[in-house]
């Protein structure tokens, strides 16, 4: 029970859901309410993985990402006496927001598109700004990291590295390790990627709930 694994720490879980199952990298995904000494940490999911060297992987990456000034979840952390899980801060906070994947080709439940989006050249703004960043600090991110985190009500939203399985690498050792070539950079694979990334948007394309987050019923 997540509870038990939480409990020796302070950390009580004041309610939780199931979300997705599975997937390429994870076993089981739940949501779930943190309390630690009566603080309510808010929502977080917790996602188990298929190892726990993939959780070393998302964390050294979450570490170097907000070291370094870039959008990612406000907090990741490790549940205690589960070495292959990871807790992070809840994107859609329960729900109240929308979290669509940029790397999901199609799926149920709707879909964003760019007339959606008032703020479109703010994320346009963003997402130059991670490119930038990347290319000073000599480190390729790669094209499926991103999600985009959808305000329904005010119509707005904003870019987050969160999917960090892989996310970051130097350039180095993506042309050694990864196939990747001395013209590729953060930017060139965001408009160039077989993935249906967020450029797409701004070209007339849609985006698609991210899977991983869909409720189990």
């Amino acid at each position: 029970m997540i509870e038990d694994a939480l409990a020796p720490t302070g950390v009580e879980v004041a309610s939780e859901s199931v979300l997705g199952v599975s997937s390429s990298e994870s076993i089981r995904t739940t949501r779930a309410k943190l309390i630690e000494n009566g603080k309510d940490l808010g929502w977080y999911v917790i996602k188990q993985f298929r190892g726990e060297d993939r959780v070393e992987e998302h964390l050294a990456a979450y570490n170097y990402l907000k070291e370094n000034g870039f959008p990612v979840p406000v907090d990741v952390r490790r549940v205690f006496g589960r070495p292959d899980s990871l807790a992070a801060t809840d994107l859609t906070n329960n729900g109240e927001l929308e979290l669509y994947s940029c790397n999901t080709a199609s799926g149920e439940g709707g879909s964003i598109k760019r007339e959606a989006i008032r703020n479109l050249e703010e994320v346009k703004k963003e997402l130059i700004d991670i490119a930038a960043k990347a290319e000073k600090l000599g480190i390729i991110i790669t094209n499926d990291s991103y999600f985009f985190v959808y305000n329904p009500d005010t119509m707005e939203g904003h870019v987050v590295i969160g999917d960090l399985g892989g996310a970051v690498m130097s350039k180095e050792v993506a042309q050694r390790d990864h196939g990747y070539g001395p013209e590729d950079t953060t930017f060139s694979l965001l408009k160039d990627s077989y993935y249906p990334n967020l450029v797409r948007v701004f070209n007339g394309g849609e985006l698609f709930p991210d899977t991983d987050m869909k409720p189990v019923a």
